[in-house]
């Protein structure tokens, strides 16, 4: 009898609780309700919609501005210079990617996608096959804009190509992958830095005139190992480096 008697007492402080806590979440859930007009909302879409707000945040400090104001920055800066320096550093890329050879290039790229770049050509060479990168044309480069970042001012760029690409085996010339009858048509976005506060030439970037080395000429808009002693010349903090190359499309 005794038994019984507690359980219903235990059942009844438990209905009392749980009327209770329905009374006090009750404004919250009418609330809630009234919010979502009634429909019931997903766990996706919650986290959608408290996403929104982020979203609609004004751009951080960093943000792209347009390059036409970059010349208040330095005034010898040139955007049609720039765009075609950067044309002919595209066709030089793949030429030393086809001859797994960066040297000549070293003191545009940064130190991490040249680390990328060189491990790729070295995977090559232990597979004993060639990349060849032919019928290259540049049909169009877009300067999105620029900022300061950190210690750096940011130049981003857009490059529209086109290229033939095929790999073959190096010893022997059998195909491995590709077709060299297909052109391939690519859409990258280049990311490149130089020092804050650095000045160009009105070249756009800057260039060495000559061998710190042994003083002979230089033409390092063909490239930037020296002709007559075969040093690299290696850039400073006033030259634009291609710190990332990022692959928007491509099609066949």
């Amino acid at each position: 009898m005794f038994e019984i008697l507690y359980d219903l007492i235990f059942e009844g402080l438990f209905r009392l609780i749980l009327f209770l806590v329905k009374l006090m979440f009750k404004p919250l859930i009418l609330l809630f309700r009234k919010l979502t007009g009634g429909k019931k909302t997903s766990a996706a879409r919650a986290v959608t919609s408290a996403a929104e707000p982020a979203r609609q945040a004004p751009a951080p400090a960093g943000r792209l501005q347009p390059i036409e104001t970059y010349p208040q920055t330095d005034p010898a800066f040139s955007a049609s210079a720039f765009t075609e320096k950067l044309s002919n550093l595209y066709v030089q890329l793949q030429d030393a990617v086809h001859a797994k050879d960066l040297s000549g290039l070293r003191p545009y790229l940064g130190d991490a996608l040249f680390g990328r770049i060189n491990g790729f050509l070295e995977q090559q060479r232990g597979f004993g096959v060639v990349t060849h990168i032919e019928r290259i044309a540049v049909q169009g480069v877009t300067l999105v804009g620029w900022r300061e970042e950190g210690q750096c001012d940011v130049i981003t760029a857009k490059l529209r190509t086109r290229v033939t690409e095929y790999t073959v085996e190096e010893a022997s010339g059998r195909p491995v992958s590709g077709d060299p009858a297909k052109e391939c048509f690519l859409e990258n976005e280049w990311t490149l830095t130089r020092s804050v506060g650095s000045r160009g030439k009105p070249s756009g970037i800057q260039t060495v005139r000559n061998c710190p080395h042994c003083g002979a000429p230089l033409n390092v808009s063909r490239t930037a190992k020296c002709a007559y002693c075969d040093s690299v010349i290696t850039a400073d903090d006033s030259d634009w480096v291609i710190a990332e190359i990022r692959e928007l499309s491509r099609r066949v």
